[in-house]
């Protein structure tokens, strides 16, 4: 592998990361009474899935 190829590659590793770490990052820490879709929370997703 060339080593344009293997920086290209370690940029992109680092992006998708740091892309992965925000979005985890969002889903864990989201509020689950802030309105989604629809008029219905989180919270009110997971009752009705319940159900």
């Amino acid at each position: 592998m060339s080593d344009k190829h293997s920086d290209d590659l370690s940029w992109d590793a680092e992006d998708l990361h740091e892309a992965l770490t925000q979005l985890v990052r969002v889903y864990q820490f989201r509020d689950r009474d802030r309105i989604c879709s629809y008029d219905v929370s989180v919270t009110q997703c997971y009752a009705v899935e319940a159900w």
